[in-house]
């Protein structure tokens, strides 16, 4: 049942830049957390020098996930020639293989596709950002594009401060370079 137009509609960033997606003509599919492990242990496990020893596997994938996110989010990737940068591209070309994307990538398409005006979606009458000590460089230009000026509400955590400086802007998804 579709909500009354006199109600405000809430959404989570995730939720709205899906819609954004969907109505720019994406289709792929979005991975969970669990299939995003699952996919990165399999990029690790093909990696030229072999898969970490067994007992470094679930260590080996935390710090991957957590380079993944770092790189995506903040637009900072890693030196090519890099382990890490062909991680991150091997990463990517297994998603892409999938016909996936993650939560992280999900945010830049989205961000992108409203910059090249793919999509016709209403702007949100206000946001509310919870937690915005923990928002990416990527996820604050999507919020940035969707809210008129003025209309962003910054509400972070009580215990950490709001940093004083926001995150540099970031490029668009990794490429094949």
């Amino acid at each position: 049942q579709q909500p009354s137009s006199s109600f405000p509609v809430v959404q989570t960033h995730h939720a709205h830049a899906l819609a954004i997606l969907r109505s720019a003509g994406c289709t792929a599919n979005v991975i969970e957390a669990g299939a995003q492990a699952k996919l990165v242990r399999k990029v690790l496990a093909a990696r030229p020098g072999g898969p970490p020893p067994k007992d470094q596997m679930r260590e080996a994938t935390r710090r991957a996930l957590t380079l993944i996110a770092r790189a995506k989010g903040s637009g900072v990737l890693p030196p090519n020639g890099s382990a890490e940068h062909a991680l991150l591209y091997a990463y990517s070309a297994a998603l892409r293989a999938a016909n996936a994307i993650d939560f992280d990538d999900m945010v830049l398409v989205a961000t992108e596709a409203l910059r090249r005006g793919l999509c016709t979606r209403r702007p949100p009458a206000h946001l509310l950002l919870d937690e915005a000590q923990d928002t990416s460089a990527s996820q604050l230009q999507l919020l940035e594009l969707l809210a008129p000026p003025g209309q962003v509400t910054h509400r972070p955590t009580l215990r950490r401060p709001l940093p004083s400086t926001l995150p540099a802007p970031c490029p668009p998804p990794v490429s094949a370079s």
